[in-house]
C-alpha cells in the first residue's frame, strides 16, 4: 500500500514540476539562446515518456 502512495507522490510531484516550474524559468532563459528551444522541445518529450513510465508503474502496483 506504501508503495502505491510513493508511486501517486512522485507523479504528482513530477508532473508539476515539468508543467510549471520549468516552463517558466525556461522562457526567461529563452530569450538570451533560441537553443534553449529545441533543448526544451527534447526535454518535453523526455518529461512526457518518463511520466508515462511511471504512470503505468502505478497502475501495475494497484493493480498487481
Amino acid at each position: 500500500m506504501q508503495k502505491i502512495g510513493w508511486g501517486i507522490g512522485i507523479t504528482t510531484v513530477l508532473l508539476l514540476f515539468h508543467l510549471s516550474g520549468r516552463d517558466i524559468f525556461i522562457k526567461k532563459i529563452k530569450k538570451k539562446n533560441s537553443i534553449w528551444n529545441t533543448e526544451r522541445k527534447l526535454d518535453g518529450e523526455l518529461g512526457s515518456m518518463l511520466a508515462q513510465g511511471i504512470r503505468s508503474e502505478v497502475f501495475y502496483c494497484i493493480y498487481a
